[in-house]
């Protein structure tokens, strides 16, 4: 078990941006999942493709782990389909 940590999120396409719970040593994977969880099925129309998760102007390695791919506490969090 990582360290918590508060980001930022918005599902693009939503009208509202969230704080999601995650550890820094989440995959970036298991943060889309867990940012997404907010807004698909709710106000997104739920899809089988996957998650990409972008970050300061660039989507990020899915296997990375957050502290890895630089995301910081309160760090704002763009999820999408791909």
């Amino acid at each position: 078990m990582g360290t918590p940590m508060p980001v930022v999120t918005l599902f693009r396409g939503d009208a509202f941006y969230f704080v999601a719970l995650i550890e820094n040593t989440d995959t970036v994977a298991t943060v889309g999942e867990k940012c997404a969880e907010h807004a698909v099925g709710r106000r997104i129309v739920p899809s089988d493709a996957a998650l990409r998760v972008e970050y300061e102007g660039r989507f990020l390695d899915p296997d990375q782990s957050a502290v890895g791919a630089g995301i910081e506490p309160m760090g704002t969090v763009y999820v999408s389909y791909s």
